[in-house]
């Protein structure tokens, strides 16, 4: 049997964590275009803000966990035939290209922080899926008799 290149644990990881790095790309995003300007956060902003990840912590994975699993397959498939799709960093650059299809069309100028938030959410997640959350097994060490170099 072909040993897999994706991982359960991080496709699963990736799906529930896309909504929540999604909404965090976005606030990183609009807050880099009010640059000039003083960003202030109150207590107020800041605790909707922590209510709004948990409830996307808690149901984005409906959204996230199909297209991550979807991605997941078919960077699998790849992998097991052609030896660019192996590494992390493939997985990572697959991530980015499909999470900056947004910007392919061009969106309009309020919508680029949405458009960031996903790039950003995307690369993560495409990265999470090829990242294995076991550890790598480890051969036990071989006999060598007295007769042996060591």
């Amino acid at each position: 049997m072909t040993k897999g290149y994706a991982s359960i644990i991080g496709t699963l990881r990736a799906g529930v964590l896309a909504a929540p790095l999604t909404m965090i790309g976005y606030v990183l995003a609009n807050a880099y275009v009010t640059l000039p300007a003083p960003v202030v956060v109150t207590t107020d902003a800041l605790g909707k803000g922590l209510a709004a990840l948990l409830w996307l912590l808690v149901f984005g994975g409906i959204v996230g966990i199909p297209i991550c699993v979807a991605g997941s397959f078919i960077m699998e498939m790849l992998a097991r035939h052609f030896a660019w799709a192996r590494p992390g960093l493939s997985w990572l650059a697959a991530g980015a290209a499909v999470g900056s299809v947004p910007f392919w069309f061009g969106p309009e100028t309020f919508l680029m922080p949405l458009a960031f938030g996903f790039t950003f959410a995307s690369t993560i997640c495409g990265w999470l899926c090829r990242v294995r959350g076991e550890p790598a097994p480890v051969d036990p060490p071989r006999y060598r008799g007295p007769w042996e170099a060591a």
